[in-house]
C-alpha cells in the first residue's frame, strides 16, 4: 500500500508538473510517522537562497499549517518543524515572511486533535509557541543563526571540497549570504522519528512583512 501510495503521488505530480523543491517541501510534511529528516531540511534550507525556489516553499509551508482536516495533523506538526529550522538555518526572508503570517501561527496556539488516546494537539500549541517565541525574541533569534552558520562551517570543512548537494533552480539568482544545513535535533540524515515527541505532549525549547504573500 505504502509504495502504491508513492507511485500515485509521483504520478499525480508528473501530471501537474509539480515543482522538484515544492516536492521536497511536501515529502518532509507528509503524513508519514517519520520525518522530517535533517539531509531534508538541509536541502530546504539551502534552496531558500533561490529568488525561484524561496516562495514555492514558503508557500507551501503555509498551505500545510493552514490544512483545516484533523487527520492531516502530521502535515502542521511537521510545517513547524520546517519553519523552525528555516528560521535558524535558512535565508534572512524566511523571517520576514514568517512576521507576515503571524496571525496564521497564532491561531495555531488554539490548535485541537485528539487521536486515539493521544492528545496530538498539545504538541502543535507546544511547537507553535516555541517557533512564536523565536521570532519574537531578536537576540536570541540572531544567536540561534550564529550558531546554525558555526555549525554549517564545521561540516563543511569536513566535508572538504565535495559540494552541495542541491542544485537549486532559482539560475544562480540568490539571497545573500551563506546557504544553509546546520543538524537538527542530533541527526542529519535518514528517517529522523518523532512519535516520542508528540505523545509525551512536549515539544522542547531546543528544537525549537517582506515575502512574496500569503500561500495560494
Amino acid at each position: 500500500m505504502d509504495s502504491l501510495n508513492k507511485i500515485w503521488k509521483a504520478s499525480k505530480a508528473a501530471v501537474l508538473n509539480t515543482p522538484e523543491i515544492e516536492l521536497k517541501v511536501l515529502e518532509a510534511t507528509s503524513n508519514e510517522k517519520w520525518g522530517p529528516t535533517g539531509t531534508q531540511m538541509k536541502e530546504i534550507a539551502r534552496a531558500t537562497y533561490s529568488y525561484n525556489d524561496f516562495p514555492l516553499i514558503m508557500n507551501t509551508i503555509w498551505e500545510r499549517l493552514n490544512d483545516k482536516v484533523p487527520v492531516n495533523w502530521r502535515h502542521v506538526y511537521k510545517s513547524l518543524l520546517l519553519l523552525d529550522y528555516l528560521l535558524k538555518n535558512g535565508t534572512e526572508q524566511v523571517i520576514n515572511e514568517t512576521r507576515v503570517h503571524m496571525s496564521l501561527l497564532q491561531s495555531l496556539t488554539q490548535y485541537n486533535y485528539i487521536e486515539g488516546s493521544n492528545d496530538v494537539g498539545i504538541s502543535i500549541r507546544e511547537r507553535v509557541k516555541v517557533v512564536l517565541d523565536l521570532v519574537h525574541d531578536n537576540k536570541r533569534l540572531a544567536e540561534e543563526r550564529e550558531k546554525a552558520e558555526q555549525v554549517r562551517g564545521k561540516f563543511e570543512m569536513a566535508i572538504g571540497s565535495e559540494g552541495s548537494p542541491y542544485r537549486g533552480s532559482g539560475g544562480g539568482s540568490s539571497y545573500g549570504g551563506s546557504s544553509g544545513g546546520g543538524g537538527y535535533g542530533g541527526s542529519s540524515g535518514g528517517r529522523q522519528s518523532y512519535e516520542s515527541d508528540y505523545t509525551s505532549g512536549s515539544s522542547g525549547r531546543s528544537a525549537s512583512g517582506s515575502g512574496f504573500g500569503p500561500g495560494a
